[in-house]
């Protein structure tokens, strides 16, 4: 139904919407809870499809080049991102092992590859095969990209072992931290309604004829 208004309902608390056009950098409250419907940003796929970009330019730079090096009298620790991994599951913690890999290297790279298959056809007026899966999976993928706790927990170790031994952080390591910035940026432009919309349009209603009460069911990513 591509007449009428575009409808949403709330997903906290089920109460229909017409989806009016807003000011650019407006926000849509629930007129009942308060919980926020959508935001006005409008083409900001561009710029999430460019800072995602640049992370995937910089990931393997971040895995590759040398990243940390810990000096503890005449043993030196692995100097590479993916070495910490190793080195645990040489030292038999190979669930520690397995969870730091799918955490701060598999995950964050799905997300990356997850993006850009959906953004970048958008941009040239197509859609790729199972866009709106992947976009879905990749918004339950995000909490467990955990690069910026990574990240913090490296900090923390410094400041802790920086009294007892020498660290030193390589290219590997400014590299990890662009693409945290990269990630949080494509992340923050981007208004998921936007992408959705695009996808498929959102349902619409006769606002002389509105629905009965709870009619219509929402989809709790797309919605």
């Amino acid at each position: 139904m591509t007449d009428g208004v575009p409808v949403l309902l709330c997903p906290a608390c089920d109460l229909p919407h017409a989806a009016v056009r807003l000011p650019e950098g407006g926000v849509a409250l629930c007129r009942r809870c308060g919980q926020m419907l959508y935001r006005a940003r409008r083409g900001t796929l561009p710029w999430s499809a460019g800072f995602l970009l640049g992370a995937l330019l910089l990931f393997p730079v971040a895995n590759l080049l040398p990243f940390v090096a810990l000096e503890f009298g005449p043993s030196e620790a692995p100097r590479h991102l993916l070495s910490s991994a190793w080195a645990l599951w040489r030292h038999g913690e190979s669930w520690l092992a397995l969870l730091l890999f799918l955490l701060v290297f598999l995950v964050p790279l799905a997300r990356i590859l997850a993006g850009l298959w959906v953004l970048l056809p958008l941009l040239t007026g197509r859609m790729a095969p199972g866009a709106g899966a992947v976009f879905r999976e990749a918004e339950v993928l995000r909490p467990w990209a955990m690069t910026e706790v990574y990240l913090l927990a490296l900090v923390v170790a410094w400041a802790k072992l920086r009294d007892l031994a020498t660290v030193d952080f390589g290219p590997g390591a400014l590299a990890f931290a662009l693409v945290i910035l990269l990630l949080l940026a494509a992340e923050t432009v981007l208004e998921p309604m936007e992408v959705w919309e695009r996808i498929a349009p959102q349902t619409r209603i006769d606002p002389k004829r509105p629905p009965a009460p709870g009619a219509l069911l929402a989809c709790g990513h797309c919605r």
